[in-house]
């Protein structure tokens, strides 16, 4: 054991930890207490110039990117196509609905009615004819944002693709059953404004998010003529000069049609059959029921 004398210095170390109870740093006297600090202000300072404008660069990018993310991801989503508003649309026959065709229906039409024709096949039917609602009909549809920043709806409303005479070929009622929901508006194609004196349909403007949804209740009428329609939806996208449009159907693409009611129908189908199925057939060239 080397015993040392009291007034003999200690062994000095070598490297980067020889003075390690004593460094300072620009003159303070505040002791680094340990041999890792040294060590990261060693290898920071042999760093080159480049290498910490690169060190710089990347903060400054990681930075910016965070603070304008979701811009960037709205401006990839607009890149890729990705619509900004998307609907769900539902436009359910309610208790008493009537619906009217241009034509009569063939053998085999007729018989699946009184037969009793399941959902997707009366649906089938209706499209092939191309069959309006008579005098009314209520669509609910509910709309999503796909932006981080808000979309403000400023107006929904329908629009007009196609109108002819109301048709008197086959009118029928069906005893089904709709809904109900939240923002109600109410036009009548035949005059194609609002109510009143107001500008717009919808009663306030909503502001939708990503992912946030309203759902509006449309009630369209009809007396002089047939219809087809889609719903035009006006929003404006953050500070956007401009409104822009966007346009839906129903789900399989189909327009929607109302018509006003005919004096006299061909043939009509109306309540259950005495047998309580399928529709009964009521009396050639009357009003529908």
């Amino acid at each position: 054991m080397t015993v040392r004398k009291p007034d003999e210095q200690p062994p000095k170390r070598s490297g980067v930890y020889q003075e390690l109870n004593s460094t300072t740093v620009h003159g303070d006297s505040n002791q680094i207490g340990t041999a890792r600090d040294v060590t990261f202000f060693y290898l920071f300072g042999r760093l080159s110039r480049w290498k910490l404008l690169a060190i710089a660069l990347g903060l400054v990018i990681a930075v910016t990117v965070r603070n304008y993310w979701s811009e960037v991801t709205d401006w990839a989503r607009d890149l890729s196509g990705d619509p900004a508003l998307i609907a769900t649309i539902s436009s359910p026959l309610n208790a008493g609905d009537s619906v009217a065709m241009v034509d009569q229906l063939a053998s085999d039409e007729h018989g699946l009615l009184l037969r009793g024709p399941s959902r997707q096949q009366l649906r089938a039917l209706l499209d092939r004819h191309r069959a309006a609602r008579v005098r009314s009909m209520n669509v609910v549809v509910i709309l999503q944002g796909r932006r981080n920043h808000p979309i403000r709806i400023i107006d929904v409303r329908p629009r007009v693709i196609a109108a002819a005479s109301n048709p008197s070929g086959t009118c029928l009622t069906l005893p089904l059953q709709g809904t109900v929901e939240e923002f109600e508006i109410k036009a009548d194609l035949d005059r194609m404004r609002p109510d009143g004196t107001k500008s717009r349909y919808l009663p306030k403007s909503i502001d939708l998010t990503d992912g946030e949804r309203a759902t509006i209740d449309i009630t369209v009428t009809a007396e002089q003529r047939w219809y087809e329609w889609e719903i035009e939806v006006i929003y404006i996208r953050g500070s956007g000069p401009e409104p822009s449009s966007a346009f839906f159907r129903l789900s399989d693409g189909q327009p929607f049609r109302v018509t006003g009611e005919a004096p006299r129908y061909a043939t009509t189908y109306h309540d259950p059959s005495l047998i309580g199925i399928g529709l009964r057939s009521g009396a050639r060239n009357s009003r529908c029921p």
